[in-house]
């Protein structure tokens, strides 16, 4: 035994040294640490066998892009401490360290700052307090500190502390918190989660709040839920002091390039309810009625290819309301239909129905090919005014109302792109096909299939070019609905339609000569070209037969007869400028479209030769004359009309106009006119005439105010239409680290005053 622990002292620690200078060999070295170039003005002196060094008179550190700047300094060489005071600035990555003294670990960068302030140029964001600690991942910690993202010794705004911590491109978290416009304290919160990063981050984001006559003072608090890097859920609370409280949320998912997500959902259990159309102060005439007070608008979409089959695509749409009035009560909200359609559109390049239209929900899945394309889909269209999809019981709509709205359950489509027919021969061929389940709750229900191919004879030559098509449409009805009408429960229809079109050009440029030699960096207009475009076109279609006795889901079940010959012209004014450079020999050169007008005029071949209801409406073949005019006279302004001209009573009868101003330093201006009068002939009446008229202005007052306005006013016409009615002020104004916007809107529904504002640098 004593042997063993002779020899167990003698050969463990050549063992253990042996195995850590094995360990030592095969181990990376650490990474060397480059040496920080010390330098002052008045003296620099060694101790402590030059382990320390002590520096005064405007000292500097420097290594790399970092330095660090004091009136003294003592560096400790082993450990990479070091001491400043007397006017310290550290430079340390994008951060920039502002103190009175300071201690710092130059190895891992991190430290205490005394009576510090900090700028972080990421992020636009100062920080100053008594005792500031920094961290090596470069988050912050302080006491009695004051947070902004402002300039000055009196910051536009700002939030003190007691104490908190700072992350970059994070959190600010703040205990004892107070939020100051200027020097006045204006709110104050025991804990405070501010989010300064632009990126997506949990945390409330500002409140929205307006005052409207249809609800009274509302308050929305939304809450943004950062779920992964590609998932997000915004919750919204909402009060309303005329209807109570809303409750909203939003998902959106991104879980691939190809693959989008969105739905919204909000809530509200209302404390009115319309139970006559006499109590009605908003909507009062329209003879409908909202005895549920629970309201609610479920809307969304989907974008994404299927798992397994790339090429097949998927499309969804969702929108459902409950009832007619929502999404006019609530279009100044926080998710109104404009807000929402702005976001979707951003997404899917594709928006909801108009507030006017019926809600539309549409699942489709589709693949193209080089020449085909196929499409199955199913749609649902809510029409809001009957019943919201509940059956028609007399509480829920008027008596008089049917649901009788088209339902595609489902449809297919099938598409065959123009091409050649065969290689060779200039004959091209398109065709379509279609085959849809049309469902409603009252009416006649059943299967449409319909088939339609299209043939066109390209030709062209040097005077122009010539088109000859030709479409032959077979359609077939299998009925099973309750019109007693009907006699089979299948019936079918032929059509035909044929189209002749004509063209040419004649053009001409007028060269301009400069009357001097250009100079370098100089434009001007060195030619004109005026290019006149007519056309011919002859369209002819028999009435096809039997097709009354058909069933009737949309207008194409009613074909009307055609056989007119229309003309027009297009006049086209371009201009060509060239710029002189003296690095290249030939000016470049630039074109810009200066005038284009359209006139358009059909005949008709049918109304000429009519013999019915001569005793009431005389014959017109002549249709309007349509001209449309767009002006271009310079970059900052320009004109477009469209009028509809009647040779019969030699008057308009649509018009509409719109001028454009816009310069970079004052703002814009636009106004447009549109102007309907009544028609009465054998294919058109109107009985009313109606005038809107839309201004609209921006103006740059200078000094970060800014104003924008606009107003639509309609003039009353025969056969009581009455326009819409509406105006708006919106005041901006825009400071350095913080926007305040007020706006007011009044129509002939609603009254609505909103004040918004903005802090820059906070993520919200």
């Amino acid at each position: 035994m004593p042997a063993l622990k002779i020899l167990w002292r003698c050969a463990l620690p050549p063992l253990l040294s042996l195995l850590l200078w094995g360990q030592a060999l095969c181990a990376p070295a650490p990474p060397r640490q480059e040496a920080w170039a010390l330098s002052a003005d008045d003296h620099m002196i060694s101790i402590a066998d030059d382990s320390i060094v002590e520096l005064s008179g405007k000292v500097t550190l420097r290594m790399g892009e970092d330095r660090l700047h004091a009136d003294f300094a003592r560096y400790f060489k082993q450990t990479g401490w070091i001491y400043l005071s007397g006017h310290v600035e550290i430079y340390l990555g994008q951060d920039r360290l502002f103190a009175r003294e300071a201690e710092f670990d130059l190895h891992n960068r991190e430290g205490w700052l005394t009576d510090g302030r900090i700028f972080m140029a990421e992020t636009n964001h100062r920080l100053q307090g008594e005792s500031i600690v920094r961290h090596r991942d470069g988050s912050y910690s302080f006491r009695q500190m004051k947070f902004t993202a402002c300039d000055g010794e009196t910051p536009a705004w700002s939030f003190t502390a007691a104490d908190g911590s700072l992350e970059v491109g994070g959190y600010a978290r703040l205990r004892g918190a107070s939020f100051k416009a200027a020097d006045m304290p204006l709110a104050y919160s025991p804990y405070l989660l501010v989010a300064i990063k632009t990126e997506r981050q949990t945390g409330f984001l500002l409140p929205d709040y307006f005052i409207s006559d249809k609800t009274g003072l509302v308050y929305t608090q939304p809450f943004f839920l950062a779920i992964d890097p590609s998932r997000d859920l915004s919750l919204y609370e909402s009060y309303m002091s005329e209807r109570g409280f809303m409750h909203g949320l939003t998902y959106r998912s991104s879980a691939a390039e190809d693959e989008n997500l969105w739905l919204g959902f909000d809530y509200l259990r209302d404390r009115q309810a319309i139970n006559s159309d006499l109590d009605d102060r908003h909507y009062g005439g329209d003879n409908l009625i909202r005895p549920d007070k629970n309201r609610y608008w479920l809307r969304g979409m989907y974008n994404a290819r299927l798992p397994g089959a790339p090429l097949w695509q998927l499309r969804a749409d969702l929108d459902y309301v409950s009832d007619q009035y929502y999404l006019r009560d609530f279009k100044r909200s926080l998710n109104s239909l404009a807000r929402n359609n702005n976001a979707l559109y951003s997404t899917f390049s594709r928006e909801l129905k108009d507030l006017t239209e019926d809600r539309s929900s549409t699942l489709l899945f589709f693949r193209e090919w080089t020449r085909t394309g196929l499409y199955l889909s199913g749609s649902y269209s809510q029409n809001p005014q009957l019943g919201n999809g509940d059956p028609l019981l007399p509480h829920h709509v008027p008596a008089s109302a049917q649901d009788d709205t088209v339902q595609r359950l489902p449809e297919l489509n099938l598409y065959l792109h123009q091409g050649r027919l065969l290689p060779g021969l200039p004959l091209e061929l398109r065709a379509s096909g279609q085959a849809a389940h049309m469902y409603r709750r009252e009416g006649v229900r059943g299967s449409r299939l319909d088939i339609s191919p299209r043939l066109n004879l390209p030709l062209s030559g040097t005077y122009g070019a010539i088109n000859a098509a030709a479409r032959l449409r077979h359609t077939r009805y299998y009925s099973n609905g309750d019109n007693s009408a009907l006699e089979t429960r299948t019936q079918s229809r032929n059509a035909v339609d044929m189209e002749l079109h004509g063209s040419t050009e004649f053009s001409r440029i007028y060269a301009f000569s400069g009357s001097s030699s250009p100079q370098t960096g100089q434009s001007r207009n060195t030619a004109l070209r005026h290019s006149i475009l007519p056309r011919l076109t002859y369209r002819y279609a028999p009435n096809p037969a039997g097709q009354s006795e058909n069933p009737f889901y949309t207008e194409y079940d009613r074909l009307a007869p055609l056989n007119e010959l229309v003309w027009s012209v297009d006049n086209l004014l371009t201009s060509r400028s060239e710029i002189f450079t003296a690095s290249e020999e030939a000016p470049r050169r630039s074109y810009r479209d200066l005038l284009r007008l359209r006139l358009e005029q059909a005949y008709d071949l049918n109304e000429a030769r009519r013999t019915r209801d001569l005793n009431l409406y005389k014959r017109s073949p002549w249709r309007d004359i349509l001209a449309e005019l767009t002006l271009l006279p310079g970059e900052n302004i320009s004109w477009s009309s469209s009028s509809y001209f009647t040779p019969q009573e030699k008057n308009f009868t649509t018009h509409s106009s719109a001028l454009h101003l816009r310069y970079p330093d004052l703002g814009g201006f636009s106004a447009s006119l549109n102007l309907y009068r009544p028609l009465n002939d054998y294919k058109r009446q109107r009985t009313y005439s109606l005038t809107t008229t839309r201004l609209n202005a921006d103006l740059l007052l200078g000094g970060g105010l800014s104003a924008a306005a606009y107003y639509e006013l309609p003039i009353k016409g025969e056969g009581g239409i009455q326009g819409k009615d509406e105006k708006g002020l919106t005041l901006t104004y825009a400071h350095p680290c913080f926007s305040l916007s007020g706006q007011v809107i009044r129509d002939e529904k609603d009254f609505s005053f909103k004040l918004w504002f903005s802090l820059s640098g906070l993520g919200f």
